[in-house]
């Protein structure tokens, strides 16, 4: 059987990719720095070589796995294009609102 890439795993490279360091990448995920690095270490182990070029200056994508990340970049931002639009038919707003307040002023 063909080796099956999970959704964790695309997701754990393209933020690694887009931050460029699992700390990043953890802070923006909110996952930790062991699952992220697990994620890589299992989609490298099903398609060799590594992801990324890694150096003690930071690394970047694999010249091997430049087109990956652009083709799992897409299916993300398709992803989530077709979340924000099942909530806008269910009548919720995708996205963020943000209200601010001033304070009532006094004697009213």
């Amino acid at each position: 059987m063909a080796f099956q890439i999970k959704f964790h795993q695309i997701r754990a490279f393209v933020e690694v990719a887009r931050e460029g360091s699992i700390r990043g990448a953890s802070r923006a995920l909110a996952v930790s720095q062991p699952a992220l690095t697990k994620a890589i270490k299992e989609l490298e182990e099903g398609f060799p070589p590594s992801c990324f070029v890694r150096r003690s200056q930071g690394g970047g994508v694999n010249r091997q796995w430049r087109k990956f990340y652009q083709h799992a970049s897409l299916i993300l931002e398709e992803l989530r294009a077709a979340q924000d639009e099942l909530l806008q038919r269910q009548g919720e707003q995708a996205g963020k609102l943000i209200l601010a307040l001033a304070p009532a002023s006094p004697g009213r």
